[in-house]
């Protein structure tokens, strides 16, 4: 099962996450990209945004009150949630897409395929050992800061060092990969056995990439891969 690019608009939409694309433009040049949705315009086919491009710069190319971003839905041939990031999606998208059955038809939306396959993508991860295997450490983050306002503003030292070593990869593959099974996140209580770390609660951690921000989650996780016996 596999869902189509609108659903997946959807999807990032309702979850307020980032989109990673691959666009065509009407001159027929490929980007890859991400995207933040602001607004959706169905009878024109396109997606008012923001845009970041991991591999140009590390700044952000944003909607305005005089100019408005935009892309064609049709040009966007693959789309994945960023499963680490955070957008903050207007609510007045979101109420919109609830009270117009013609936009929902639009995005093709369909809670049940979502749920299915997020449970099908647990299910996989959670038949792995959950032992750390790679990590990545950010030094100077004020945790008493993170803990008290649940945002962090992140130099451009510490930006850099999450762009390149987490969302900036070699192939589109191993891209997937981390996204899907790699996340950000406060560890609380971990486990060392036979010199594996296994981290039994965390608090996750989301990056805005407009502002810079790390979004702190508001609940402590439970690894419950660990629990399995």
């Amino acid at each position: 099962m596999r869902l189509s690019v609108k659903s997946i608009i959807y999807q990032a939409i309702i979850e307020d996450k980032w989109l990673d694309i691959s666009y065509i433009n009407r001159e027929k040049q490929h980007t890859d990209y991400y995207i933040g949705v602001i607004d959706i315009d169905v009878h024109r086919g396109i997606i008012v945004c923001d845009i970041f491009n991991p591999y140009k710069n590390n700044q952000c190319l944003s909607d305005s009150s005089r100019k408005k971003i935009f892309i064609n839905i049709d040009g966007i041939k693959r789309a994945q949630v960023l499963e680490q990031s955070y957008y903050p999606v207007p609510d007045e998208l979101k109420k919109r897409i609830e009270a117009d059955p013609n936009l929902a038809k639009y995005l093709e939306v369909d809670t049940m395929d979502n749920d299915i396959l997020r449970y099908l993508s647990d299910c996989y991860r959670l038949d792995n050992d959950p032992y750390l295997k790679e990590t990545v450490m950010i030094n100077g983050i004020d945790r008493n800061e993170l803990h008290k306002e649940h945002f962090y503003q992140l130099d451009d030292e510490q930006f850099d060092i999450l762009l390149n070593q987490v969302f900036k990869k070699n192939s589109r593959f191993e891209a997937e990969k981390i996204n899907r099974f790699s996340e950000l996140a406060i560890n609380y209580f971990s486990i060392d056995i036979q010199g594996k770390q296994y981290v039994v609660a965390y608090r996750k951690l989301a990056l805005n990439f407009k502002n810079k921000t790390l979004k702190m989650a508001d609940r402590t996780t439970i690894n419950k891969s660990f629990l399995i016996t």
